[in-house]
């Protein structure tokens, strides 16, 4: 089966939030206190969609079905000259895993990020039952730790 990756247009937002949905809930973000939000999510997304030359939003079809998306923010570093092209999120629905879709959708987001300047591409990985996985791929792509996140609520 092959995936076609595509940029993602305002029709495509409430399949984006059920993925959303649906990885919050597969990776244990409610747990840790982060509570999943549609309609914020639903409303984020239209901005990142109105602003192309900052974000990048994805959406992974297999035989014209959706299978995955991702969102890419450019940032500058603050301590030298570069843009970081930071992922938001990033994920395939559970039936669409295994089949190469965040490969696809990865490639799509270094494409569309280095033809905007950035100088490093950036994952974050949550800790969850299958970050094994997650870090092993970005590992074969070339990605090392570079910083660790530690958050809580205020």
């Amino acid at each position: 089966m092959s995936v076609t990756v595509r940029m993602a247009v305002p029709a495509d937002v409430p399949t984006i939030v059920e993925l959303g949905k649906e990885l919050h809930a597969w990776s244990g973000l409610i747990e840790r206190g982060l509570p999943f939000d549609p309609e914020w999510s639903s409303k984020l997304c239209l901005r990142w969609l109105e602003q192309p030359e900052r974000f990048g939003v994805f959406m992974g079809e297999i035989a014209g079905v959706p299978a995955g998306a991702m969102a890419v923010a450019l940032n500058p570093s603050f301590f030298g000259d570069a843009i970081f092209a930071t992922e938001v999120f990033w994920g395939a629905f559970a039936a669409a895993r295994g089949l190469g879709v965040t490969s696809a959708l990865a490639d799509m987001a270094l494409v569309w990020a280095r033809e905007r300047g950035a100088t490093h591409s950036c994952f974050l990985v949550i800790p969850h039952r299958d970050q094994n996985i997650v870090i092993g791929s970005l590992k074969r792509r070339g990605y090392a730790p570079l910083e660790t996140v530690w958050a809580r609520r205020v």
